[in-house]
């Protein structure tokens, strides 16, 4: 679980960050409006989820 919440060149939880970006990126590039709320709610939840996993190993790691 703590490769998933890894960081990657200084960018927290890139196995979650990353594909929201693509998402994001992709959007823009094709011009397709709705994709960039889509992406924006992609990573409200997607990174969310990853954070909360990652705070939770660091919790365990204490014990």
């Amino acid at each position: 679980m703590a490769d998933f919440t890894a960081n990657l060149l200084g960018v927290p939880v890139a196995g979650a960050s990353l594909p929201v970006a693509a998402f994001f990126l992709l959007g823009v590039y094709g011009r397709v409006i709705w994709m960039l709320p889509g992406a924006a709610v992609l990573g409200v939840a997607h990174i969310g989820v990853h954070l909360c996993h990652r705070s939770k190993i660091g919790k365990e790691s204490d014990i």
